[in-house]
């Protein structure tokens, strides 16, 4: 992936990069070329989905943009797409993820991780869906928002240990359509991935379905210490 390659896809309406703040020069888009270039590649992920989702449904590999932890300066991009309303940044990233995994992966569809109608009233915006529209527009594929919803409003998992994590986001989720999804490839979209619970939840919720095979993509993975 070139330094260059992706400011075509986005028009400059920043004048800071998302990550450190400093000025973007003529060219550039979200971020400046030192901290795209230094973006933190997640190459890990593929080793531990079986480990992370055992037990729940068919699952092939785990595609995270990048990885970040508390410290590093990428975690703003992470705040900048689920807190503030800048949707071309969402979109932007979005693409930026299609082409990390175009030929990789063989979805039919892609489904954004819900928010509760409350949550998302609130926030103005789901971020999961500006992801998923930004690889819908690389992959070519129709995204389906519909079928899969959340159905209570659980609090923010911030904060929280891998334990009340998995406690906090279960039977969360349920299925609205099986049939349109019965025997078909979905690739899940998630903003962030930290112990894997929420995906873990959507996943519960999915494999009683037959013949669903699903992927996910995230933006970035979280690495807890």
């Amino acid at each position: 992936m070139s330094a260059r390659a992706f400011p075509f896809f986005f028009p400059v309406y920043l004048f800071a990069c998302t990550a450190c703040g400093k000025g973007l020069a003529k060219g550039e888009g979200v971020l400046c070329t030192r901290c795209l270039r230094s973006l933190p590649r997640d190459r890990d992920s593929h080793l531990e989905i079986e480990l992370l989702f055992a037990g729940e449904c068919r699952i092939d590999p785990l595609f995270a943009l990048f990885q970040h932890h508390r410290a590093s300066r990428h975690r703003r991009l992470v705040h900048a797409v689920k807190y503030r309303d800048r949707e071309q940044l969402g979109v932007y990233l979005g693409k930026m993820i299609g082409e990390r995994i175009a030929g990789r992966v063989a979805a039919e569809m892609i489904v954004p991780v819900p928010l509760h109608p409350a949550r998302q009233r609130a926030r103005g915006f789901n971020q999961a869906a500006r992801l998923a529209r930004g690889i819908a527009e690389v992959l070519h594929l129709p995204t389906r928002e519909e079928v899969i919803r959340r159905v209570i409003d659980n609090p923010s998992q911030t904060g929280l240990n891998p334990g009340e994590r998995m406690a906090n986001v279960e039977r969360v989720f349920a299925v609205t359509d099986r049939e349109a999804l019965e025997g078909k490839h979905l690739l899940l979209v998630d903003d962030v991935i930290t112990t894997g619970a929420t995906i873990a939840s959507c996943l519960h919720e999915l494999g009683s379905i037959p013949g669903i095979r699903v992927s996910v993509a995230c933006l970035s993975r979280a690495l807890v210490s």
